[in-house]
């Protein structure tokens, strides 16, 4: 079935049959603006505070249609914007929740409900985007990365659940910790700091790169937490039991919130898998002698191929694009990108 526009509000109401939510999640996944018009959507929602009060919106279909036709008029905008910015999407969100603001009803939030919602956040590909926790904490958000958390902080924790990569401005509070919890039943804490967790569920290591303050990490479960000085990071593998805690260059591993990608002496496995995940491309390494070369390069406005042809500039190194193959169902699988030894 054919998939497009008129199918998000459905999505985000959970009121898509079955077949529908899969041909749904299939054109997200081939489609990076698509997806970005999906997440752009769905923080008008979230962001707002309002999502929790859809069914007491009256004359639903029409207020979509208005948002709607709002986002229309900026994602044009947001296209042209790509080429010169990556990320000047994110300026685009603003300008859209201010939009919602305008369409959705203004009412008060109750300070007691009878259920604590859980509110999910999905960072398109190629997207940087930023929320504001109940309790005042910020957090950016990578390309590719969910985010849970509640919609009250209740109780004396706060829990949120991440599977990507996050940077968080923790905001200080003594009395109530601040626990990530990621795969592999890994758990960082604080009480009020700034960090850095990269913890994508198909990459196999996990890590945390504190910028400023304390934080704890450990495992769920297990009594001993290892603490981080300021400029170190603690790397979890796959099975490892404790983490390995080294000094690191803070700024070239979260330049990534302002929009940047920066390497310092990085390998070409590293630049393929980060360009992959920015850019929602397969990056397929052909050859050893590719593993030999390290960068020292940042990247802020440039494209996929200007970055390509600046590698190659660099190295006696060729790529070339293999154009994408259309499934059954009308859409394309990712798009290939092949690096090899000239």
């Amino acid at each position: 079935m054919e998939i497009n526009t008129t199918h998000i509000p459905f999505y985000l109401r959970g009121e898509l049959t079955p077949e529908e939510a899969e041909a749904f999640r299939r054109k997200m996944e081939s489609s990076p603006e698509f997806a970005g018009e999906v997440a752009d959507l769905r923080r008008i929602w979230e962001l707002t505070g309002r999502l929790r009060k859809q069914q007491e919106i009256t004359d639903t279909d029409a207020r979509w249609q208005a948002i709607a036709s709002a986002m229309r008029f900026l994602s044009g905008r947001r296209r042209w914007l790509r080429r010169v910015r990556r990320i000047a999407a994110v300026a685009a969100v603003a300008a859209v929740i201010g939009a919602a603001w305008y369409f959705l009803p203004q009412k008060e939030t109750p300070p007691v409900m009878a259920g604590n919602q859980q509110v999910e956040l999905y960072s398109a590909y190629g997207l940087v985007c930023k929320v504001v926790l109940p309790d005042s904490s910020e957090v950016w958000l990578n390309s590719g990365t969910r985010l849970k958390y509640p919609k009250y902080f209740d109780g004396s924790g706060r829990l949120v659940e991440l599977d990507g990569e996050a940077y968080f401005k923790v905001k200080s509070d003594l009395g109530r910790r601040f626990d990530v919890q990621v795969k592999n039943g890994i758990r960082i804490s604080a009480y009020g700091t700034e960090f850095n967790v990269s913890a994508y569920n198909d990459e196999a290591q996990v890590s945390a790169v504190l910028a400023k303050g304390n934080i704890a990490v450990s495992r769920i479960g297990k009594t001993d937490e290892k603490h981080l000085l300021p400029g170190t990071r603690a790397l979890f593998g796959e099975d490892s039991e404790k983490p390995e805690i080294e000094e690191v260059n803070v700024y070239a591993l979260t330049a990534w919130k302002d929009g940047k990608m920066v390497f310092r002496r990085a390998g070409m496995k590293e630049i393929a898998r980060k360009l992959s995940r920015h850019f929602n491309v397969d990056i397929e390494l052909h050859g050893r002698t590719l593993h030999e070369y390290a960068y020292t390069a940042t990247f802020t406005t440039q494209t996929l191929t200007e970055i390509l042809n600046l590698l190659a500039l660099s190295a006696p190194i060729e790529w070339k694009e293999v154009a994408p193959v259309q499934l059954p169902d009308q859409t394309y699988v990712k798009r290939k990108i092949i690096l090899r030894m000239k």
